[in-house]
C-alpha cells in the first residue's frame, strides 16, 4: 500500500543525502550475473528511515543490461526506476513513484552507463550523494578478457 501522497511529497521535497561511497556487490541471493548495493538515506531531521538500492544485470549475450535503483521506507518501495526490464505499457524504462507508474523524461543515459543514470536519478528524486559509485564489476566472458 502506497504511503500517504502528503508524506510522499514532503520526502521528495526533503533535503536527502547519501555519505558513502557506493561499491557494487556480487549478489550471491540472486543471479551470478547481478551486481548491487544498498547505502542509507540521510535527512536533515531522521525522520525518515530509508535506504536505497540498485541492482545492476548485464549478461554477455543479452544486448542491453537491466538497471534498477529502489528507495524502500518502512520496507516498501516507495520510488523506483527500471531500466530493460518491461511493465505494460512501458518496454524499456520506468518509474514507480508511491504506486504510480510514468515513463521518465529525466533518465537519458543508458542502462549501460550505471553512475551516469545513478547521477540523473540523484538529482531528480533530489539526493546529494557526497560520494563517488563505482562501475560495476565485469563478470563471466568480459572479466576474463581483461
Amino acid at each position: 500500500m502506497p504511503i500517504d501522497d502528503n508524506e510522499f511529497n514532503a520526502i521528495m521535497l526533503a533535503d536527502k543525502w547519501i555519505n558513502s561511497n557506493i561499491r557494487w556487490r556480487e549478489d550471491k541471493y540472486d543471479r551470478p550475473d547481478a551486481r548491487s548495493f544498498r547505502v542509507d538515506i540521510e535527512t536533515g531531521g531522521n525522520e525518515w528511515a530509508m535506504f536505497v538500492k540498485g541492482r545492476y544485470i548485464s549478461i554477455p549475450s543479452v544486448p542491453a543490461p537491466k538497471l534498477s535503483f529502489t528507495i524502500v521506507l518502512r520496507g516498501q518501495r516507495i520510488y523506483a526506476l527500471d531500466i530493460g526490464r518491461p511493465h505494460h505499457p512501458f518496454m524499456d524504462k520506468h518509474k514507480h513513484a508511491n504506486g504510480e507508474m510514468y515513463e521518465p523524461k529525466d533518465i537519458t543515459a543508458p542502462a549501460s552507463n550505471p553512475v551516469e543514470v545513478w547521477e540523473q536519478f540523484c538529482r531528480e528524486a533530489r539526493i546529494e550523494h557526497r560520494g563517488s559509485m563505482d562501475q560495476p564489476p565485469q563478470f563471466g566472458i568480459q572479466e576474463r578478457l581483461r
